[in-house]
């Protein structure tokens, strides 16, 4: 089975990264400023209010809160509270310790490749707000928490490498649940659970480097030519061609990056004709030549 979120975790090489997990005695409030990664933040005890500059979110227990572009907010107990930055608290594990805990908080943060803009991730809201009582009945997202707490406070041998893949594994379940809750007609998540246009990506994903056709691609929907490209661009928000472009050049980044194959061969192997023709895609896309792509990557 091919498996489009797997297909798109792999490219951007997601990496995780898990701050603290820490016990907070009221009064308490820390500030995040806007950041370079996706953070996210579990409810592990208690209750805490997470505000945004424009509104402010209630997080009971098991509760999780993913904010997909790093978008700046604050936690505390109580609204209004005077935050202190977010890195003092890491750096102090000290703070908000005085008195018995009213809150227990995982934080962290994941990392993707920043030159790939996907519409999956770029799609997502500010803030992703889990509720405990919304996620799935299999009770995944629930197991891993507590897998990754457990980690947490045990300290054994490779805790480390476990804590980062279970980080992981939170963030794909994450994601799940919110396919899963996706009430939306509109954006990529909502074209991946469409049957149809979710094989057109699939095609897209696997034969990328092959000559591919708008006739290919609503061929294998099973839809008329301009129907699909219609309905695909209305419901991912990009066009079907544009997204092949995009795929493939994302995909011949990543062979720039880690492999030493010349220019005319990846071109070659991107379904290209010639070096030229690759350059001027690629720069396209990337806003800078492929030869430079690969020393900057490389420095």
């Amino acid at each position: 089975m091919h498996d489009l979120l797997s297909d798109v975790l792999r490219l951007l090489r997601l990496k995780s990264c898990v701050y603290f997990l820490r016990d907070f005695s009221a009064p308490w409030a820390m500030e995040m400023p806007k950041s370079p990664f996706a953070q996210f933040h579990v409810v592990v005890r208690g209750r805490c209010i997470a505000e945004l500059p424009d509104r402010q979110i209630e997080a009971a227990p098991g509760d999780i809160l993913h904010f997909p572009h790093g978008q700046a907010h604050s936690l505390a107990d109580q609204a209004g509270r005077n935050a202190v930055p977010g890195m003092h608290v890491l750096e102090n594990p000290e703070l908000f310790s005085e008195g018995p805990a009213t809150s227990q908080l995982l934080c962290g943060h994941y990392e993707f490749r920043s030159d790939i803009k996907h519409p999956l991730l770029e799609q997502l809201p500010e803030l992703v707000h889990l509720k405990s009582f919304e996620l799935p009945a299999s009770g995944g997202v629930e197991n891993v928490t507590a897998l990754l707490v457990r980690e947490m406070n045990e300290d054994a041998p490779g805790s480390d490498a476990v804590i980062e893949r279970l980080a992981e594994i939170l963030l794909i379940q994450v994601l799940r649940a919110q396919l899963a809750r996706a009430n939306t007609p509109h954006g990529f998540l909502a074209a991946m659970t469409d049957s149809r246009l979710a094989s057109a990506i699939k095609l897209i994903h696997s034969r990328w480097a092959d000559k591919l056709t708008i006739d290919d691609l609503a061929a294998t929907a099973g839809m008329s030519r301009s129907g699909f490209a219609l309905q695909f661009k209305k419901v991912s928000e990009i066009s079907p061609i544009a997204y092949l472009a995009k795929w493939r050049m994302w995909q011949a980044s990543d062979i720039l990056t880690t492999t030493g194959l010349g220019l005319a061969r990846i071109a070659e192997m991107t379904g290209y004709d010639s070096e030229i023709s690759f350059s001027r895609a690629f720069k396209r896309e990337f806003g800078i030549a492929p030869g430079e792509f690969r020393r900057q990557m490389a420095s």
